[in-house]
């Protein structure tokens, strides 16, 4: 016959493992309501009026070089000009959003159904202004400035190559490197 006591302690380790499991489940719970939270704040920064207001302005930017971006636009040149804090916080917005993306705070499908198609656009637009201040040696951003924009892109550059959909190449850069892939066969 089973004794009280073992019948106790079998109870408490069954309470125990539920406890545990009830305990791991919300905390998983807990992870993926943040995560969506986080995606949300994002999602309503690029998709309200002042968001999509940036992203015209930023793919109406006319220059083909990073030398011509600097000339149009660079701080030097143009020191009154809104255009340098408009590039700055969008490469600074995506980036930030790829070091999430790279840290798995994200998922990279649902990034790509979201925010995917812009975030190709402004890269390709931007591509030679982050190369071209990564260039500038001890002067410049650093070689690894604007890295997780870069890692960012190539994700959802891979999903939509994976889609077999085409890129629209009148928005970018005559020098950015998917125009050149797709102007040179």
């Amino acid at each position: 016959m089973i004794e009280l006591s073992t019948i106790r302690d079998l109870v408490a380790i069954a309470s125990f493992i539920i406890a545990l499991t009830y305990y791991i489940l919300n905390l998983q719970n807990q992870r993926e309501t943040r995560k969506t939270q986080l995606f949300m704040q994002i999602y309503q920064n690029k998709f309200n009026e002042e968001g999509m207001n940036r992203f015209w302005n930023m793919l109406g930017l006319q220059f083909d070089s990073f030398e011509e971006y600097m000339e149009k636009y660079g701080f030097f040149s143009n020191p009154g000009n809104d255009t340098l804090p408009l590039v700055s916080s969008e490469i600074a917005y995506f980036d930030g959003l790829g070091m999430l993306l790279k840290k798995k705070m994200l998922d990279v499908n649902t990034v790509y159904d979201i925010i995917g198609y812009r975030t190709i656009l402004i890269w390709f637009k931007l591509e030679v202004v982050v190369k071209g201040l990564r260039g500038f040696g001890d002067q410049g951003a650093g070689a690894d400035y604007a890295k997780n924009f870069e890692y960012l892109a190539d994700e959802m550059i891979k999903i939509r190559r994976n889609k077999g959909i085409k890129f629209p190449l009148f928005y970018l850069t005559k020098s950015s490197t998917l125009h050149q892939e797709y102007s040179n066969p």
